[in-house]
């Protein structure tokens, strides 16, 4: 059973898909503050590439470690729930919850 419900609790997961938005809306952010700051030149047009994969980059960088303890919450739920029950019930009730809910 819980095999099942950390599947269903991996697939209804939208922070990776909330990351990669945030670096998007980031990038656009430093396009425009490039185009603001130096004005809107035919010949800036090209460069306006590197401020956004600049603005992504930074985002996902940062944003990283957020993820990698939203991972590492799943896993000690699908390898030590009692303990995540124990030390973080309210992380625990609430995965458990999706878990339930997924499953029917």
């Amino acid at each position: 059973m819980m095999a099942a419900g950390l599947d269903s609790i991996l697939r209804s997961d939208t922070l990776t898909h909330t990351l990669h938005a945030l670096g998007i809306t980031a990038s656009c952010l430093f396009v425009l503050l490039s185009l603001l700051l130096f004005g809107a030149n035919s010949a800036l047009g090209p460069t306006l590439f590197l401020p956004a994969v600049f603005g992504y980059i930074l985002m996902v960088t940062v944003l990283e470690p957020l993820l990698a303890t939203v991972n590492a919450a799943y896993i000690c739920f699908a390898e030590t729930p009692a303990s995540v029950s124990q030390t973080f019930p309210l992380i625990f009730h609430r995965l458990s919850r999706i878990a339930e809910v997924r499953n029917f």
